[in-house]
């Protein structure tokens, strides 16, 4: 009910998403991006209609765009592999979804959110700290780099919460088709670690510390993806079993 033949005829053997090619990582690739995109776009979206709600408080406010964003993310990404594992029952598919998609998003994220935005800070303050060295960076001079940094984009802890929590959805909800991906996400969670200091240092302001007594509706989520998991790793491995 969702055959499309035009898109179909792409996959076909010898064409140019057909997955036993050494191009097969391409459609993967795309629904990364694609996804990326999306979330983006639902983003902006959803803090555009929060502020129509005109919340009385800040965590009001917080809350609500969270039920907003993550409710579509959660479905946005995850939709592809219910599809493969619930609908067309194929575990083996499912597992080789699970790892390209996984990897290909760590990877984007750590390009998009750390390296981008640290090279292009490099490269603008490159003339700069040359003349700091060469001690001829006047006292002027050394004020307007540093009212350069309020052109820095403001932190947001929001994207960080958001990668916790989907990649906690990839360790629990398809835990029966994909057990490397708590190896995976350790190794991960290293690499994310070291670029979000490098990200905090020099790609954004210097955020303002605030004191909270937890982690907000962000539990609510754990809590939820902890019941569902019971449900998507039975299905799985009832009709996974050979016995």
């Amino acid at each position: 009910w969702v055959y499309i033949e035009s898109l179909s005829s792409l996959a076909q053997k010898g064409a140019i998403l057909d997955k036993n090619t050494e191009l097969a990582y391409i459609p993967t690739i795309l629904q990364s991006l694609t996804m990326n995109v999306l979330a983006v776009f639902n983003k902006k979206l959803a803090a555009k209609t929060t502020r129509w709600e005109n919340h009385r408080t800040n965590t009001a406010f917080i809350n609500s765009m969270i039920f907003k964003t993550f409710s579509f993310e959660i479905t946005n990404t995850f939709n592809p592999l219910l599809y493969i594992g619930f609908w067309r029952l194929e575990l083996g598919a499912l597992r080789d979804e699970l790892f390209a998609l996984y990897t290909t998003d760590e990877i984007r994220r750590l390009v998009t959110e750390t390296l981008i935005p640290y090279a292009q800070k490099k490269i603008a303050a490159t003339a700069m700290v040359k003349k700091d060295l060469e001690k001829k960076l006047t006292q002027e001079e050394y004020v307007q780099a540093k009212l350069k940094e309020l052109d820095l984009a403001v932190y947001d802890n929001y994207d960080d919460y958001l990668e916790m929590i989907i990649q906690f959805g990839y360790i629990t909800i398809f835990a029966t088709a994909f057990p490397l991906s708590g190896a995976l996400s350790l190794a991960f969670n290293y690499m994310e670690k070291n670029s979000d200091a490098i990200k905090l240092k020099h790609a954004y302001r210097r955020p303002i510390p605030t004191i909270v007594n937890g982690i907000g509706s962000w539990q609510s989520w754990i809590n939820f993806m902890s019941h569902i998991c019971l449900v998507t790793n039975t299905i799985l491995i009832a009709y996974s079993s050979t016995l």
